[in-house]
């Protein structure tokens, strides 16, 4: 029991002094330090990660509402860009009154002497 307390005591007594050394030249150099102290994210991705991917099922939430979104945005472009290429090639963008005979006219006339 001697024995395993000296050797917990030695790594304990080498970690401070390493991790003093790596902190020291971390400041010397510029570096930030994380702090795991559990005060808070520190930026904009780690708060994202904290918020959307850190429970499974938030995760999952948030790629299914997301691809959703995208879905509807990128089809709404598309179809505005085809719509815009295909302007008077299309079903509802067609001038239909170019297209009327004079044969439909006396069809029409024809219809309309029969009934009276």
């Amino acid at each position: 029991l001697c024995v395993m307390q000296r050797l917990v005591t030695a790594a304990a007594r080498s970690s401070r002094v390493v991790g003093a050394r790596s902190s020291a030249v971390a400041r010397s150099i510029g570096m930030q330090q994380r702090s795991y102290s559990g005060r808070g994210p520190s930026n904009a991705l780690e708060t994202a990660y904290h918020v959307l991917a850190k429970r499974n099922p938030t995760y999952i939430t948030f790629i299914l509402v997301g691809a959703i979104t995208l879905e509807t945005i990128y089809g709404g472009i598309t179809d505005s860009i085809w719509t815009a290429a295909n302007n008077g090639k299309t079903f509802e963008t067609a001038d239909w009154s170019k297209f009327s005979s004079p044969l439909d006219d006396e069809d029409e006339d024809e219809d309309d002497e029969d009934d009276e």
